[in-house]
């Protein structure tokens, strides 16, 4: 009976310290968002053990969770230089990424809030044929002349 709670408790600890980084604490503000998206295979943080939370996101990582939050099937099996072409091909082909909107994609280039917008409204088939419209909320890092950006 003592090996077989032994045995339990082994693996409580090997599944609980597995969604553990070893830069983010129980005190950080979003661990326990971090550590539940991670239990549920949508983060996953690097292969140091970090997660880096402070760090901005590349195109290729916001693709990734975006892909994922979804529930599109990509194919991870792609045998590729970048990490996530899976991700990046799925986020294409279910028109999440205008390749048109880039004179040159860059997936490890830093994502802007405009670009997060764009993908997360182009993911909701229901809005793809909205019409544009401006709520009156105006930011200072876009243009209001900017009517796409708006």
């Amino acid at each position: 009976m003592k090996k077989i709670i032994f045995i339990i408790c082994v693996i409580f600890n090997l599944c609980y310290y597995s969604y553990a980084y070893t830069d983010i604490d129980s005190n950080y503000w979003a661990y326990s968002s971090i550590s539940q998206l991670t239990q549920q295979g949508i983060l996953a943080g690097y292969p140091d053990g970090k997660f880096n939370p402070e760090d901005r996101m590349t195109i290729a990582e916001f693709l990734t969770v975006l892909v994922k939050i979804i529930g599109y099937d990509a194919d991870v099996s792609i045998t590729s230089p970048h990490w996530a072409q899976g991700y990046i091909d799925c986020a294409i082909k279910n028109n999440i990424v205008n390749m048109e909107d880039y004179v040159a994609f860059n997936p490890d280039e830093y994502i802007t809030r405009w670009e997060i917008c764009k993908m997360i409204v182009d993911s909701f088939e229901k809005t793809k044929n909205a019409k544009n419209t401006t709520l009156g909320t105006s930011f200072l890092d876009i243009s209001s002349q900017n009517y796409e950006e708006q």
